[in-house]
């Protein structure tokens, strides 16, 4: 299974704890749990392997920050363990999703026909070589 969107994971995270997302996103300082709650989702994006700068991006700090919420909650194992069911809720949510998604078989080729139109390069070369000389010669006039 592919990672979630980083969207989702925020959301996801942010509806555990209840906040909205966007103050969440945006303030800078707050109680505790926000910052717990903010750590704990960078962590979860790293767990599914996005960059610590993308991450950063989306959760409007620095990278390096983004690395200090990874640490803390890797080393606290009460964070680690919250960590662990939201990211069981995320694959929950991923799964109907993954499985809703159905890919049609390729259909079986024509008889006799080839899978793909072999290029002429020669008479591509002869079509390029007469449209350099045509705009050659109409600037020339």
């Amino acid at each position: 299974m592919s990672a979630p969107n980083m969207r989702r994971i925020i959301d996801t995270v942010c509806g555990v704890y209840g906040y909205d997302r966007r103050p969440f996103l945006r303030e800078r300082r707050g109680p505790r749990e926000r910052a717990e709650a903010r750590q704990i989702m960078c962590w979860i994006c790293r767990s599914y392997g996005y960059p610590f700068n993308a991450i950063g991006l989306a959760v409007r700090r620095d990278h390096s920050t983004v690395m200090y919420s990874a640490r803390v909650v890797e080393a606290d194992d009460r964070l680690r363990s919250v960590a662990a069911d939201i990211v069981k809720i995320i694959d929950a949510q991923e799964a109907p999703a993954a499985a809703a998604v159905k890919v049609a078989p390729p259909a079986p080729p024509r008889e006799g026909a080839t899978a793909y139109k072999p290029v002429d390069w020669g008479a591509w070369a002869d079509r390029v070589r007469v449209q350099e000389s045509r705009k050659l010669h109409a600037n020339r006039w």
